[in-house]
């Protein structure tokens, strides 16, 4: 592995290791771990952050069934929860993923 592969390796792994919320959390954990997200899901058209089925769909399929966002928009919005999270608990960093 060449040099430069090595740090794109190195940032990534540095980049998921700061990345709380993923795709395909599912929408109740990802809620109950970082219920400052709340509001912002509401405003993305996932209303369904308390009801049974939030047990069971995930990031993914709340945003793209719910609110009709695309692959692109969903990963955009996942990582908008994220830096929302970090800037919530006063780490203040950006997710570079």
């Amino acid at each position: 592995m060449g040099k430069n592969q090595k740090k794109i390796v190195k940032r990534d792994t540095k980049a998921r290791a700061r990345a709380f919320i993923t795709k395909d959390s599912l929408i109740a954990e990802a809620v109950e771990k970082y219920p400052e997200i709340v509001p912002a899901l509401l405003e993305a058209g996932v209303a369904c952050v308390g009801c049974h089925i939030s047990h069971f769909e995930t990031l993914e399929q709340g945003l793209s069934g719910h609110g009709g966002y695309s692959e692109k928009q969903v990963s955009k919005i996942v990582k908008m929860l994220n830096e929302l999270v970090l800037l919530e608990r006063g780490k203040g960093a950006k997710v570079n993923k």
